[in-house]
């Protein structure tokens, strides 16, 4: 694995050979970081698509076991009898 700080090395030493900006300099910085092409750690799409396609499996997989299945559940069997004891 690379040096975690080289980059900020890279660009502490480019911002030295720079001259000193005057005046306000927040439209010199956006420009700055509108250069500076960085690939996204996440892509929004695909993150979308992996969480609906685990939403997906998850309904697919609890109707086939509410369908398949013929013994009640064991938490509802439970629930039932405490509402009916109250």
């Amino acid at each position: 694995m690379d040096n975690p700080l080289k980059h900020v090395q890279e660009l502490a030493n480019c911002a030295r050979k720079e001259p000193l900006p005057r005046g306000h300099v927040l439209p010199q910085a956006m420009e700055r970081l509108r250069e500076i092409q960085l690939v996204p750690l996440v892509q929004p799409w695909g993150l979308f698509a992996a969480g609906a396609l685990a939403f997906a499996a998850m309904a697919i997989i609890s109707i086939a076991s509410g369908y398949g299945n013929t013994a009640p559940d064991p938490i509802l069997v439970f629930f039932n009898a405490a509402s009916i004891s109250l």
